[in-house]
C-alpha cells in the first residue's frame, strides 16, 4: 500500500512540475511566434526603404534624374527634410529609421498607402535642391 501511495505523489508531482514548466515556458512561445511575425513585415517596409535609398543614392552620385516604379508593401511616411529622410511605419509601435543623404533634398510629407504601385521621381528642382515626388 505504501508503494502505491509512493507511486501516485510521485506522478502527481511530476504532472505538476510539467505544467509549472509550460505555463512558464508558454508566454515565451507567443513573444517569439508575434517577432517572427512582424520580423517578416519588417523586411519588406526594409525592402521598400532600400529601393527609395536606392534612387536618392544614384542622383546623388551622378547629378541625374531617377525614375522607378516602386510597389509599397505596408504604410510608409516619408518626411524629407533637406539632408535627412525618416521614414515612419507602424509596426508593433510606431519607428522610425532616419537617413542622411549628401544632396539637399526639398521638405515634404507623403503618406505612402500598402499595396499600391507607385512611380518615384527624384529631378533637380533648383536653388541647388532636389525634388522626390511620388505618383499613383
Amino acid at each position: 500500500m505504501t508503494n502505491l501511495v509512493e507511486k501516485v505523489l510521485l506522478i502527481g508531482f511530476g504532472i505538476l512540475m510539467i505544467f509549472s514548466f509550460f505555463s512558464i515556458i508558454n508566454p515565451l512561445i507567443i513573444t517569439f511566434n508575434e517577432s517572427n511575425e512582424y520580423q517578416k513585415d519588417f523586411e519588406k517596409i526594409i525592402i521598400n526603404i532600400e529601393q527609395i535609398d536606392k534612387g536618392i543614392n544614384y542622383v546623388a552620385n551622378n547629378n541625374d534624374t531617377y525614375f522607378s516604379n516602386i510597389f509599397i508593401f505596408e504604410n510608409l511616411k516619408i518626411s524629407i527634410n533637406q539632408f535627412r529622410v525618416d521614414y515612419i511605419f507602424l509596426l508593433d509601435g510606431i519607428k522610425i529609421i532616419t537617413k542622411y543623404y549628401p544632396l539637399k533634398l526639398q521638405n515634404q510629407e507623403y503618406n505612402l498607402i500598402s499595396q499600391c504601385f507607385y512611380k518615384f521621381n527624384i529631378s533637380y528642382s533648383g536653388n541647388n535642391s532636389y525634388l522626390i515626388k511620388f505618383y499613383i
